[in-house]
């Protein structure tokens, strides 16, 4: 499922990149309530756009960035719904940061290089 919609992202963005000016692609671009309240399961959805911002993808300035900023990127997003009325889709009922997005983050800052 990931890879299937990581290519409907890579199609997104190679149709709205041009040059001159980036139009970054949301929700409602992929045909999904932008809200991710009808998705039986929107961690993958989620994987996606942590993938994504991590390699710079949907990066603000394009360049891969580091765990830490992807991190915050994350859990803006679920603020953000959680601020519109909305479970966060980040975590569980008992308020620990999902598994596997958990384990996602992990390897994101064992791959970052150490500070010099």
């Amino acid at each position: 499922m990931i890879s299937a919609l990581s290519t409907k992202w890579q199609t997104t963005l190679s149709l709205l990149h041009t040059p001159e000016k980036m139009i970054q692609p949301g929700p409602c671009d992929l045909h999904i309530d932008p809200y991710l309240t009808q998705l039986d399961d929107s961690i993958p959805l989620l994987q996606v756009f942590v993938h994504h911002y991590h390699d710079g993808l949907l990066a603000p300035k394009g360049n891969a960035v580091h765990s830490c900023t992807v991190e915050g990127a994350f859990c803006a997003v679920g603020q953000m719904l959680a601020a519109l009325g909305c479970p966060d889709p980040r975590l569980q009922p008992s308020g620990k940061l999902e598994f596997r997005s958990s384990r996602q983050l992990t390897a994101y800052s064992k791959q970052d290089l150490p500070p010099s």
